[in-house]
C-alpha cells in the first residue's frame, strides 16, 4: 500500500537497496566525436592565417602611408622654404663677397722676374 504513493523509480530504488542489488544507472553515454581530418585542417588554418596576414599588411601599409603623408604635408613647406631662404643666402654672400682682383696678367708685366733661391743655412 505505501509503495503505491512512490513512483516507479523510486520504488525499483527501494527495491534495489531492500534486496542488496543496488545497480546505479549511468547516463547514456555520447557518441564519439566525428574523425578530423588533420592534414585539412592544418591546411583551413595556414590559409587561414595567410588571409589574415595579408589583411594586416595592408591595414598597415595604408596606415603608414597616411601618416607619412600627414607628415611630409606638415614639415614641406617649412623646408621648402628654409630651403629656399637658406640658398638664396648662399647666393648673396657670393654675389657680394670682395675679392683680390690679382696683379693682372703678369706675362705683359716686365718688371717681374723669378725670385732667386735662398741660400741654405750651414749646418751647426
Amino acid at each position: 500500500r505505501g509503495h503505491r504513493a512512490f513512483p516507479v523509480q523510486h520504488r525499483l530504488s527501494i527495491q534495489a537497496r531492500a534486496t542488496g542489488h543496488c545497480e546505479r544507472r549511468m547516463p547514456p553515454k555520447a557518441p564519439p566525436p566525428p574523425a578530423i581530418d588533420l592534414d585539412q585542417e592544418w591546411a583551413e588554418a595556414q590559409d587561414a592565417e595567410i588571409v589574415i596576414a595579408a589583411v594586416l599588411e595592408g591595414v598597415l601599409s595604408d596606415a603608414f602611408a597616411a601618416i607619412d603623408a600627414r607628415h611630409v604635408g606638415e614639415r614641406a613647406v617649412t623646408h621648402a622654404v628654409l630651403s629656399v631662404a637658406h640658398q638664396m643666402s648662399r647666393a648673396m654672400e657670393l654675389l657680394l663677397m670682395e675679392c683680390d682682383p690679382g696683379e693682372g696678367d703678369i706675362r705683359q708685366q716686365a718688371s717681374w722676374q723669378v725670385d732667386t733661391e735662398p741660400v741654405p743655412a750651414p749646418i751647426d
